[in-house]
Parts: structure tokens; C-alpha cells; sequence
């Protein structure tokens, strides 16, 4: 599991099903699971909600390598969780 700050999703065309991660994360993760694609993820709160979703990586390359996760609104809310706090993210792999 990796830790990151959560960020909103900015835009119109944001899937409320989908978050977006460091693209050398995702790497990372298919690096580390040979012949897998990762498309889903756990996003899990240090107070113990936790939500599975599609993962996409962040397009954005002024927010590459931060360590963040950018969670739409509506996700957030489900969560109990806001803009600047920690969450742990895994990947799903099956």
C-alpha cells in the first residue's frame, strides 16, 4: 500500500467512479505485478472507510511525483475525508 495526500479532480468530463495516481506509480505497480494490468484500486482512510475504484494515472505533469491522489467530490464524501489529508492506496490485483 502506498500513502497519498488526497487532491479534488478538477473538470467537467471527471468520472465520479475513477481516481488518478502518479504515473510512476502506476509503473511501479505493473513492474511489480508482471503481466497484470492494474485498473483498480482500494482507497482505504486512516479511519478505517475504505472505497474500491478505477484508477487512471494523473494527467497533469505539474502534480507528477508528489505523492498525490486526486478522489472526486462525491468519493471524498463517501469517505469522510477532504482535500490535503493522508489515505492509503492498494492496488487490486486478480
Amino acid at each position: 500500500a502506498n500513502q497519498f495526500i488526497v487532491e479534488d479532480i478538477k473538470g467537467l468530463l471527471s468520472p465520479s467512479d475513477t481516481v488518478r495516481i502518479d504515473n510512476d506509480v502506476m509503473e511501479k505497480w505493473n513492474e511489480y505485478y508482471e503481466n497484470r494490468t492494474i485498473v483498480e484500486a482500494d482507497i482505504e482512510t486512516f479511519g478505517g472507510k475504505s472505497v474500491r475504484c478505477k484508477v487512471k494515472p494523473i494527467k497533469d505533469a505539474k502534480l507528477e511525483g508528489q505523492g498525490k491522489v486526486q478522489i472526486p467530490g462525491k468519493m471524498q464524501l463517501v469517505l469522510d475525508i477532504k482535500k490535503g489529508e493522508l489515505v492509503r492506496v492498494k492496488p487490486v490485483v486478480e
